[in-house]
Formats: C-alpha cells, sequence, structure tokens
C-alpha cells in the first residue's frame, strides 16, 4: 500500500520501508541471543592431573635444601651434600648435563626468609633445571 499526496495517483514514493529492516533486526537478535550463552567465556587453563605412575624413584631426584646456618646465614645442601652458593650453579649444571631429567626440588626451613629460596630458583633455571618443585612441610590436621 503506497501512500499518495494526491497529486500523482501512480508517483513514486520517496520515503524509506522501514518494516523489512525491522525484520531483519529482529532476526539479527533473535539469532544473537541464541548465540551468546552458547560462546565460550573464560581463560584456558591446564588442569593438573594424578600421574599414572605413582611410584618415584628417591635416588633421581636433585633435592637442594636451605637449612639455616648458626650465623644467620643459609646453609645450602645437594642431596646431602654441603655446597657453597658460590658453586651450586656449577654443580647443578654438572648434574643435568648428566641426567636425562631436568627435575629438582627445594626444601628450605620455615623460618627462612623467601629471598633465599628465590635465589636458589634463579641459579636452578640458569644451571637448566627445566622443572623446579618446592617441598614443603606436612600440615598437621586439627
Amino acid at each position: 500500500m503506497a501512500i499518495t499526496n494526491g497529486h500523482r495517483p501512480y508517483g513514486l514514493n520517496t520515503d524509506i520501508n522501514v518494516t523489512p529492516l525491522i525484520d531483519v533486526l529482529l532476526v539479527l537478535l533473535i539469532i544473537f541471543m541464541v548465540i551468546v550463552p552458547v560462546a565460550p567465556r573464560g581463560l584456558e587453563a591446564q588442569v593438573p592431573t594424578q600421574p599414572k605412575d605413582l611410584k618415584q624413584n628417591p635416588d633421581n631426584a636433585v633435592v637442594v635444601q636451605i637449612v639455616s646456618g648458626r650465623s644467620g646465614r643459609p646453609a645450602y645442601k645437594i642431596n646431602q651434600n654441603d655446597v657453597a652458593i658460590n658453586d651450586l650453579g656449577n654443580r647443578l649444571n654438572a648434574i643435568f648435563s648428566v641426567w636425562g631429567e631436568k627435575v629438582m626440588f627445594i626444601k628450605g626451613d620455615g623460618n627462612l626468609d623467601f629471598s633465599a629460596v628465590a635465589t636458589v630458583l634463579d641459579i636452578a633455571k640458569v644451571a637448566g633445571a627445566a622443572h623446579i618443585g618446592l617441598i614443603t612441610p606436612k600440615q598437621l590436621a586439627m
């Protein structure tokens, strides 16, 4: 149905017909309302899984212990062998060059400053450790 102004019965209508545009708008609105709840949200994360082989060989583990010294300075041990902090990187590098697994653990006293642990972490990364774990004391159940 065209609206005319009375001068010409079959003249051109210059007004925009918005009815098809509203139909397209409603279809798009319905499509977006259906798609939005299906879209994934959040961050991707890798959830750790329990290893299949629960047997661990303690002979293959490199454990760096940080113990409080008598003078207030920390003392360092690699698998119960005393080592100086200046020689720690060279010893770890020698161990990792021989072993296939570049996994190590850091065990520290509870009253140590974390900067001592952070220093060992940095030295281990430079020495070539691929995976570093922290050993903490077990909490008592109350």
